[in-house]
């Protein structure tokens, strides 16, 4: 039996595993986070303030089948291709859940002197490359995917996981971890945590600019969602969803578990999308949006200032904290959303970012986006 325990910002994750390959995932991206086990004080004073997670997942055997217990909630895993990593990824949805002093904006982030340039824009778009540059440069590593910003002192707090890189990339082929070299997440690699250019910000920092990296031209106004599927509650999901009119439905290979939704965002079909996911989220494992995003990198990039307002309205869309429920999280993880509406959000960015320079930057020549935004970090 394997157990470890975590402090993720505000929130204490207890791991209890009878196999290694669940603590193994979770480290991949948390290791820097491992603690000793609290004081029972400190553990009680945690439980009541909601921001404790006590995990445990068994792998099964052949009479009973794997299984995932959070906080009261059990979880029957028994017919999923691969329970160890759905847990992981459940884990990663909970806590972005339980974590309530922090927003968490989906960007790369790099300090010196105290400062902190925060490099923000959707997965493909450049920010793992922009950091890894700024840290060549002697830039401290705060994190180069999660952006927590304490919501009392605006400042950025490490969040030190290990970065993804395109493997294909000259960061890639030197510092990858050799068990992982035909890669993961796509076509992503993770940086050895020990490689010497990740030297760990000591603690948190001023903002002092923020740059939003565009996202290049959407695939014609489309949207997609991937869904993984329970093979009981299949069948009426999917004649359900095909019944809607001008959504494409197909499997992403034969035998998989997991299917693509495609559908045109414009038609208000959004919204009928998520009721009618949410009607079935008892036969859903997975659930998650794939931004279509289509970066020029062979043009010229170009940095333009932007007024706070904009850059916030930019930040709401890379949010890693969900503002409406989504399904796969169940009532009795204590992990429901709190009722945050959007605008409230918007308002709460815009005063965290008062007076902190913004800036907007076009995809373009890599070599000329790392000048811009170094140069950018050296007027700090």
């Amino acid at each position: 039996m394997t157990r470890k325990t975590y402090e993720i910002l505000d929130v204490w994750l207890l791991l209890e595993s009878d196999t290694k390959e669940l603590p193994d995932l979770f480290d991949r991206d948390y290791s820097r986070f491992e603690m000793p086990f609290p004081e029972a004080a400190r553990l009680e004073k945690m439980e009541k303030l909601g921001t404790l997670i006590s995990v445990s997942f068994r792998q099964g055997t052949a009479q009973e089948g794997p299984e995932l217990r959070i906080n009261e909630e059990v979880r029957s895993l028994d017919s999923h291709p691969n329970p160890a990593g759905y847990a992981c990824q459940m884990l990663s949805r909970i806590l972005m859940r339980k974590i309530k002093n922090y927003l968490i904006l989906h960007a790369g982030v790099a300090a010196r002197d105290g400062r902190a340039v925060v490099l923000s824009g959707p997965p493909g778009a450049g920010k793992s490359t922009l950091t890894l540059k700024l840290l060549e440069t002697g830039f401290s590593f705060l994190s180069d995917d999660f952006c927590p910003i304490h919501r009392g002192t605006g400042l950025v707090h490490p969040f030190p996981r290990s970065p993804w890189v395109s493997k294909d990339s000259p960061a890639a082929a030197r510092s990858v971890e050799p068990a992982l070299k035909m890669g993961i997440r796509g076509n992503k690699v993770p940086i050895q945590p020990s490689h010497p250019a990740l030297k760990v910000a000591d603690g948190p920092c001023r903002i002092g600019c923020i740059i939003c990296l565009d996202p290049g031209d959407a695939r014609n106004g489309w949207g997609e969602v991937r869904l993984a599927l329970r093979k009981e509650g299949e069948e009426s999901l999917l004649t359900a969803l095909k019944e809607m009119e001008e959504i494409l439905v197909e499997r992403m290979g034969s035998g998989s578990s997991e299917w693509r939704i495609v559908y045109p965002e414009k038609r208000g079909l959004v919204k009928k999308i998520r009721e009618l996911l949410a009607r079935h989220s008892r036969h859903i494992w997975n659930y998650y949006r794939v931004d279509a995003i289509c970066p020029d990198f062979s043009r010229q990039p170009v940095l333009t200032p932007m007024p706070v307002h904009e850059a916030a309205f930019y930040l709401m869309r890379e949010l890693k904290q969900d503002l409406v429920w989504e399904p796969g999280l169940e009532a009795g993880t204590g992990c429901e959303p709190a009722g945050v509406t959007p605008a409230a959000t918007f308002m709460e960015l815009n005063e965290l970012l008062a007076g902190i320079p913004c800036y907007y930057l076009t995809t373009g020549r890599l070599d000329v986006m790392n000048d811009l935004v170094c140069k950018a970090a050296e007027a700090l």
